[in-house]
């Protein structure tokens, strides 16, 4: 089943909200020698290390950019003292919103196909999304099933656009290394800001150093 074309499909027609369940605000730091990612009508930071590819979210399947980082390439300082950074791959996906669909209605559209001729008691049953703050800003997250690993979905808007930031946590991973992912993603999002709309969706995305 092509999931993304049926998503997209739903997602135009849908205007029911969905459920929500509130989280602490994302409140780490950046690095001052972080790159800026600029996106269509959005920018953020990511580390220096890290490298840009096109790629493709798991198990969303939305196409994107990838931001991946090595614990190999380079250390990440924290409180003044350095410690060695697990691998990471954050997925960005930008899709147009032309209506200004709110966050609710993409997010109960994307649950809806998802747990279609599913039972709510199915181990792949798709819940409600919580409510997360991406440097100040509204965004919704979902943890869909993929099945030996913890992915995160964070949904956010503006009145052009829906922003799809994704990654996963590997079950295999060490849970100290699994909270050092944790952080470092919090951080990257924790820079997240809408530049208004003056970007256009045509325009390719590009990074430029700070």
């Amino acid at each position: 089943m092509k999931r993304f074309a049926i998503l997209v499909t739903a997602i135009l027609g849908c205007n029911q909200a969905v459920k929500q369940h509130t989280t602490p605000a994302v409140s780490t730091a950046p690095m001052p020698d972080w790159k800026f990612y600029e996106g269509d009508g959005f920018r953020f930071r990511y580390p220096a290390y890290a490298t840009v590819h096109a790629a493709t979210s798991h198990p969303g399947n939305y196409p994107g950019i990838a931001i991946r980082g090595s614990n190999i390439a380079e250390a990440y300082t924290q409180n003044g003292r350095s410690s060695g950074e697990p691998e990471f791959q954050l997925i960005v996906s930008v899709f147009p919103n032309p209506s200004g669909k709110t966050a609710e209605q993409w997010v109960d559209s994307i649950r809806q196909v998802w747990n279609h001729q599913l039972q709510s008691d199915s181990l792949e049953f798709l819940g409600p999304p919580d409510t997360i703050s991406i440097n100040g800003l509204r965004g919704l997250r979902l943890r869909p099933f993929c099945g030996d690993c913890a992915p995160e979905e964070i949904y956010v808007t503006d009145a052009s656009h829906i922003v799809v930031l994704s990654y996963v946590f590997d079950d295999v991973s060490s849970s100290a290394d699994r909270e050092k992912q944790r952080k470092l993603y919090q951080a990257i999002l924790s820079t997240f800001v809408w530049r208004g709309n003056q970007s256009h969706l045509s325009r390719r995305p590009h990074t430029r150093r700070s």
